[in-house]
């Protein structure tokens, strides 16, 4: 369990990097309405969609795989 949760936010940071390596984070002027003439509306949702998954739940999956593994070695020398 822990290494499945630590493996999806590497993913995520993976997956993140790639979007910003594309410069995806250009097209995002699209979802607010001030198109700026490079990218589309896909593009522009799906580097926020990643961006929010990197911001939000990476950092959770992080500190839950701690959290197992600290509760694992807890229970395991009790």
């Amino acid at each position: 369990m822990v290494k499945g949760l630590l493996i999806c936010a590497a993913l995520i940071g993976l997956a993140f990097l790639v979007c910003h390596a594309a410069g995806l984070r250009e097209s995002t002027g699209v979802l607010s309405g001030t198109y700026t003439g490079t990218g589309s509306v896909i593009s522009g949702l799906a580097y926020a969609v990643v961006y929010m998954g990197f911001v939000i739940l990476a950092p959770i999956f992080v500190l839950g795989a701690g959290a197992l593994f600290l509760l694992d070695v807890v229970f395991a020398r009790g």
